[in-house]
């Protein structure tokens, strides 16, 4: 999209939008499980975790969407050794439904393929985020596992990309 661009997250640029993203969204983004004070509180310490890389999608100025991917690590829910994961994605509601959530997907995947030497491609939605369960569809994406979570009335889906 040419009035996009998706640059490395920049503190200064970009804290303001990722904290509020959780603080509005926290059910969609992070393990409902947890309660949204935890979840707000350790934004930080999650997102920069080792190995972890931040694009967030700039538009006129504006940032309206991010995506958290590890390009070297499986993600905890679907564990296969030759797997990196996609651990969040957002897009401001006010830009949903124009397709940035899939450039920010397509992003990450061919980012990913440049760093790693792995075979798929993993990423755990929330079956209420019921945008980012289409954008990884659309994207190719096929889910290998619904799993339940104690106690919780929603489900995770966890998709699979094979490279």
């Amino acid at each position: 999209m040419p009035d996009c661009v998706i640059y490395n997250y920049q503190e200064t640029r970009d804290k303001d939008f990722i904290f509020k993203a959780f603080k509005e969204n926290w059910n969609l983004l992070v393990d409902v499980s947890c309660w949204p004070e935890y979840s707000v509180k350790n934004i930080e310490e999650d997102l920069f975790a080792e190995n972890r890389e931040i694009r967030v999608l700039v538009k006129f100025g504006i940032s309206i969407g991010f995506i958290v991917y590890r390009p070297n690590k499986p993600n905890k829910y679907y564990f296969y050794s030759d797997s990196m994961s996609i651990s969040i994605l957002f897009i401001d509601p006010l830009y949903r439904g124009n397709g940035y959530a899939n450039v920010l997907i397509n992003y990450a995947v061919q980012d990913m393929l440049k760093q790693g030497n792995k075979t798929e491609i993993t990423a755990v939605i929330n079956e209420d985020n019921i945008s980012s369960l289409k954008a990884f569809k659309k994207a190719g994406f096929e889910i290998v596992k619904v799993q339940a979570r104690s106690g919780l009335s929603a489900h995770i889906h966890v998709f699979r990309k094979i490279l």
